[in-house]
């Protein structure tokens, strides 16, 4: 009989509890298997790193053993692993959340290499089929909101001051004993959003005022707030980060210009208060007379 081959393997953008209850549930029904987490070191389209998906994987609570380098480059895929096994003997089983299906049929309707593993029936080799254990959806709470991706997280993590990001870091990784360094990395990879406290400011300044203003002046001021929200400004990334000093200056440029927008973005807001404050005056002013 051949060897069991659990591979759990995903994005980690970042690690989190969801992460983290899909690998427990993964090792406490194949406690005898080779167990393997596993992710790819693409940064293309995604901002973490591979050595930084592996840190924070171990200080949310996974074994060091279980996380060996080895990158794969796709998750469905993970033949840089395989590899290592006899496809004609051993068992390969690729651990997914029920959030994150896989087709068990081809376009044409006959069954596809990766079936639902169900722990009964006799299983074949991997040079045959692969088996998908699925782990149940686990939903959590970061500052009293709930999350289940990883999205949620970046998005809710952008949009936090330090305070409240430090408080996220404790929540996702309560036994680290390494927070603030944590909260240094995930500030660096997805922490590159920040509202400025002028902002924050005539935001709070803003919300008594649109009860007193015109519809047109309400769609105006959201439409600011809403540009405002979704400018991010990018991390400083090292030259190593950088292929040529071309693409530094173009970054140094584009940097300029952002923070040019988000400064003109203020003034805009801060003008829009200054009319909507005469004209609440105004008005308060003409009801005034009319009572008289």
């Amino acid at each position: 009989m051949g060897k069991t081959v659990v591979i759990y393997a995903g994005g980690f953008q970042p690690f989190h509890r969801g992460h983290l209850s899909s690998y427990i549930q993964a090792k406490k029904a194949f406690p005898d298997a080779d167990f393997y987490v596993a992710t790819s070191a693409d940064v293309k389209e995604r901002p973490i790193p591979y050595e930084v998906k592996k840190y924070l994987a171990t200080q949310a609570g996974v074994r060091p053993e279980d996380f060996p380098d080895i990158v794969v480059k796709s998750p469905l895929n993970p033949k840089e692993i395989l590899s290592k096994y006899d496809p004609n003997e051993d068992i390969y089983v690729l651990v997914r959340s029920e959030r994150d299906p896989v087709n068990y049929t081809k376009k044409d309707g006959t069954p596809g290499y990766y079936q639902p593993w169900t722990g009964k029936d006799k299983k074949n080799s991997f040079d045959k089929n692969g088996y998908v254990f699925v782990t149940s959806k686990h939903d959590f709470k970061l500052n009293g909101q709930d999350v289940f991706s990883g999205t949620q997280v970046r998005n809710l993590y952008k949009n936090s001051d330090d305070k409240e990001r430090l408080n996220i870091v404790t929540q996702l990784y309560p036994d680290s004993n390494e927070h603030r360094k944590i909260k240094a990395v995930l500030d660096k990879y997805i922490g590159n959003y920040m509202v400025s406290e002028k902002i924050q400011n005539l935001i709070r300044q803003i919300k008594p005022l649109l009860k007193e203003a015109t519809p047109e002046q309400k769609v105006k001021l959201l439409t600011l707030l809403e540009e405002a929200k979704r400018r991010e400004i990018p991390n400083s990334p090292t030259k190593e980060q950088l292929q040529t000093e071309r693409r530094i200056e173009i970054l140094e440029y584009d940097m300029k210009a952002l923070f040019d927008r988000i400064d003109k973005i203020e003034k805009a807001l801060s003008t829009q208060i200054k009319n909507l404050e005469l004209t609440t005056g105004l008005a308060e002013t003409k009801d005034y007379t009319e009572e008289k």
